[in-house]
């Protein structure tokens, strides 16, 4: 038996937690690592590398992680000599995962192994060791790794530098009959004996149970691509647990007669019903049948018997790969052992689609076999015939929940047919006969009688051949869904009235994808624009036959369309309730700024307010999520833009359900810095600014002088938008690229996001933001931008600069007072020329 050496017994090290104080970063002036805890402090304002080195004076497997609460990534090195250079390489060794971050390593006697991590401030590592002297990694079949209950078994290239997939190999010499347990922290697979395993998720790690008897050997193949470890464990568990299931046979199988849950497999051969049955009671018990057992982890039972009975009875669609699983649950001990029955039922006449029952001349009345379940029936129609497959049930609405009936072309989906619980009708047109299944699934308290017919195909039956509709009353003729076409005599509002049990829509082609027209409903009125002499067709669904509707052509009114909205001269707009499901509104900027639009209407997801300007081809959901000072989130009908003076926005209104008016207001104002291109927030080498919340309807706008070269951005939070070349650019919102910070993963006590630009020439640039969570600090850490010595006009803007005029006179104040003109200004020992317009 292997001897295990843990932790700070190794080399008669101790732990240490004292912080090492230095600027070591080279293997060359590596630390020596101590067995637990490694410190250091890297007191350098960008990251480097922070490097310790262990020799190891016996085989281990290394467990090397940052320390606790610290994600830093650690590497481990060691140097080998290349064959074929015979120089020396460094080589990052791969480590096998276990408690993350940790890794184990395998180190052998002699070498140095150099740890790794790149960061800056404090930092360090954990380093403990188990002595271990299989540790080759089981890469040659000759030479597997022996598995061993006593530590950790590692298998594995250690010092592989690709993915590439491979193989792995291990032994156990069982001395026990029992179930050997793997154990790993990431999911793993494995091949023995000619069998398949997979690991199963349990606790937060993952484990392989693989049946063993004593004095005998197995061969375990790993194929990985990256190193495992695993822990081994020998368990004895009992019969008929889940571990070690008993084999269920056709035929009788025995319950033991103590009170417990009791596991099977059963591996059906043939598709069709398995049945378990037994005259016994299971008093306070009951049967459940899984498909797998992954299932049983979740409890994802296929079928399940009454409380109390053995009899259970579940469909096998096809023939398994693995084994069914059955537990027997008994609650109460019994006398003596008990038997249940296992057969397998082949389907029967209408159980499967592929084996429907046969329904002869139409029309025909048909009764299910059974009161629940599901059943297939076929409909074989001639070539040529032009009919509807009718059918009914009698069941109306009042049929079970999960009661459902479907017609459709067999070989086909069931999706492409009808579907439904009374009254289904499919149109039935080919030039070849055809067979059609009956898909009857039944929840019903007793079997459903349905009857089957042709039916003839009138016109308004089919989309394709719809009816004509005329101005004023139509009358239906049949139940169902029905279709129309009417052709409007001129430019105008099409209106058509319904029975409050219709539901109407305007299709824009016969197509199945072809969509509908967008109307508008108010109760029981349906209208939209329509062209002169242009065919609309109208589709009615959930119609009775004497039922009425009308249409009539009408002038739509002030705000009933976007083309005549209602004109708000004042602030404020009293919306009435009564049109408030679709009114069009307009309203025209006085000033250029900011426009706020509010309306003081509750939020319900079933209304909406859409805004934009005149000509835009699209509309925005006027919604915005407004927080009190507890951090709470309420959403309400408010949006805030740039305009300019005499633009013209529309409004649609579309609060279907509200109960009273409402009140919309308009308020405009200044803008502030950063809301527009012409006052944008400037951002200057080396000084912060602070950037709010952000979205594309809501952006910041910030300028920068760049010169050329690699313009360098810094933020403490994600930041993205567009970029402009000039204050033209961005005015006509021709952008030169889009911009997206990205996160610095190597400062990790800190967030930190990074953005570089290519700048071809120096210049004023514009960056659109519009996407920020607020209260970013965004730092310019390098412009590339030319001076002459002076520091800028802002201290002449303040009056802190002697100005002279382009003649010599000395002015007086500062360049906010002077008239416009060319000066002089002196500053820093320096002049500059300016231009006040």
């Amino acid at each position: 038996m292997k001897k295990t050496l843990l932790i700070a017994a190794v080399l008669g090290m101790t732990a240490t937690t004292a912080w090492a104080d230095g600027n070591a970063s080279k293997y060359d002036t590596a630390i020596e690592a101590q067995i637990g805890e490694n410190k250091y402090n890297l007191d350098t304002e960008t990251p480097d590398s922070v490097v310790w080195k262990f020799t190891a004076d016996k085989n281990y497997l290394a467990q090397v992680g940052p320390l606790a609460g610290s994600y830093d990534y650690v590497y481990v090195s060691t140097i080998v000599k290349n064959n074929d250079t015979q120089k020396n390489d460094t080589i990052d060794m791969s480590g096998a995962s276990v408690a993350y971050p940790d890794k184990l390593f395998p180190f052998i006697k002699g070498n140095t192994y150099y740890i790794t991590i790149v960061t800056k401030g404090e930092t360090g590592m954990n380093l403990n060791v188990e002595e271990n002297d299989d540790i080759e990694g089981g890469l040659d079949k000759d030479k597997p790794v022996d598995i061993s209950a006593e530590h950790n078994n590692f298998v594995g290239k250690a010092l592989a530098t690709g993915y590439d997939t491979y193989e792995a190999y291990a032994k156990y010499a069982a001395t026990g009959t029992g179930i050997l347990v793997l154990t790993c922290s990431n999911y793993f697979s494995v091949s023995c004996a000619d069998k398949n395993y997979t690991g199963e998720y349990s606790s937060s790690t993952y484990q392989i149970k693989v049946p063993v008897e004593a004095e005998k050997n197995y061969d375990f193949t790993f194929s990985i691509y990256t190193p495992l470890a695993f822990k081994a464990e020998m368990t004895h568990p009992t019969a008929g647990s889940l571990d070690i299931p008993f084999e269920a046979a056709d035929g009788e199988n025995t319950v033991p007669a103590d009170s417990k849950d009791y596991y099977y497999t059963y591996t059906p051969t043939t598709a069709g019903y398995l049945n378990i049955t037994s005259e016994k009671p299971l008093t306070g018990g009951c049967v459940k049948v899984y498909d797998s057992k992954y299932s049983i982890q979740y409890d994802q039972v296929k079928a399940q018997s009454e409380t109390g009975s053995y009899n259970v009875r579940v469909e096998v669609a096809s023939v398994p790969t693995s084994p069914y699983y059955i537990l027997v649950s008994r609650k109460e001990k019994v006398e003596q052992d008990e038997t249940f029955n296992i057969a397998m039922e082949p389907y029967k006449e209408g159980e499967t689609e592929d084996t429907p029952i046969a329904i002869g001349e139409l029309p025909a009345t048909t009764t299910l076999p059974t009161a629940q379940g599901t059943y297939f029936y076929t409909v074989s129609v001639t070539a040529n015939t032009e009919k509807f497959l009718h059918l009914e049930t009698g069941l109306d609405s009042d049929a079970a929940y999960g009661t459902q009936v479907a017609i459709y072309p067999q070989g086909s989906s069931i999706f492409s047919g009808v579907k439904g619980t009374d009254n289904l009708d499919l149109a039935v047109n080919n030039n070849y006969d055809q067979n059609y299944i009956i898909k009857v699934t039944s929840a019903e308290a007793t079997p459903i009688t349905f009857t089957v017919s042709y039916k003839d195909i009138n016109k308004g039956d089919l989309i394709t051949n719809p009816m004509e509709a005329v101005l004023g009353e139509n009358t239906i003729t049949a139940n169902g869904t029905r279709f129309y076409t009417y052709t409007p005599t001129t430019d105008c509002k099409l209106v058509l009235t319904a029975t409050p049990e219709m539901t109407v829509s305007f299709p824009m082609g016969t197509g199945a994808w072809a969509g509908n027209y967008d109307v508008i409903q108010t109760g029981t009125k349906y209208y939209f624009g329509v062209t002169k002499d242009t065919p609309y067709l109208i589709k009615l669904e959930n119609t009775k036959e004497g039922d009425v509707f009308t249409l009539a052509e009408e002038q739509f009114q002030q705000g009933e369309d976007r083309q005549n909205p209602v004109v708000v001269t004042g602030s404020e707009y009293t919306l009435p309730k009564e049109q408030a499901s679709s009114l069009w509104l307009s309203y025209t900027a006085k000033q250029e700024g900011m426009l706020t639009i509010y309306c003081d209407a509750p939020y319900n997801y079933n209304n909406a307010i859409e805004y934009g300007k005149k000509d835009a081809a699209y509309l925005y959901s006027m919604m915005s999520t407004e927080y009190d000072d507890t951090g709470e989130g309420k959403t309400v009908y408010r949006t805030t833009f740039a305009v300019n003076a005499g633009d013209e926005i529309l409004l649609h209104s579309m609060m279907n359900s509200v109960d009273k008016d409402y009140t919309i207001t308009f308020t405009e104002r200044n803008f502030k810095e950063g809301e527009t291109a012409k006052l944008p927030i400037v951002l200057e080498e080396g000084k912060t600014v602070t950037i709010p919340a952000t979205t594309s309807s809501s952006a910041i706008w910030v300028k920068a002088k760049l010169g050329k070269g690699k313009a360098e951005f810094t933020a403490n939070g994600y930041l993205s938008g567009y970029i402009y070349t000039s204050l033209e650019n961005a005015e006509q919102d021709n952008y030169d690229r889009n911009f997206y910070f990205s996160a610095d993963y190597t400062i990790t006590d800190r967030t930190v996001y990074n953005f570089s630009y290519d700048v071809e020439a120096e210049g004023d640039y514009y960056f659109n933001i519009t996407s920020s969570n607020g209260n970013t600090e965004l730092l310019l850490k390098k412009s590339n931008v030319t001076t002459d010595g002076i520091s800028g006009t802002e201290a002449a803007a303040k009056g802190s600069a002697a100005i002279y005029s382009i003649n010599g006179t000395k002015m007086a104040g500062s360049l906010k007072t002077l008239k416009p003109g060319i000066y002089v200004i002196c500053a820093d020992g320096k002049t500059k020329k300016v231009v006040v317009e």
